[in-house]
């Protein structure tokens, strides 16, 4: 009598998946070969951007710079970022006053572009 698990498949099972698995002859499946994309011809000089102003890579560049938060609700918030700490942002009104703002209620947050 053997032992063996009652929930794994049977060896011959096993053995006619791995058969299948691999085509006639040891060779590669039709198609199955990878393809890399053509590279990129880089732009001209003169060519004009798609947009004017770049945006920062990363919040943090955005510190003690004028912002707007577009939260969840529709509202708007204008003021200078001060802070960023783990779970907040913390803007700076006009009227001297600071504002706590919960990160996952943020869905954009806007540098202000002055001309």
């Amino acid at each position: 009598m053997s032992i063996r698990d009652a929930l794994a498949p049977p060896k011959e099972y096993l053995q006619e998946l791995a058969r299948d698995d691999h085509p006639k002859g040891g060779g590669r499946y039709p198609g199955r070969t990878a393809t890399v994309p053509p590279p990129r011809q880089p732009a001209p000089p003169d060519a004009p951007t798609a947009g004017a102003a770049v945006p920062p890579k990363s919040v943090a560049a955005l510190l003690n710079a004028p912002v707007i938060l577009h939260l969840r609700g529709g509202t708007q918030i204008h003021g200078v970022l001060a802070a960023i700490l783990t779970y907040e942002f913390v803007i700076q009104t006009r009227d001297g006053g600071f504002v706590f703002v919960m990160k996952h209620s943020v869905d954009v947050l806007e540098p202000v572009v002055t001309a």
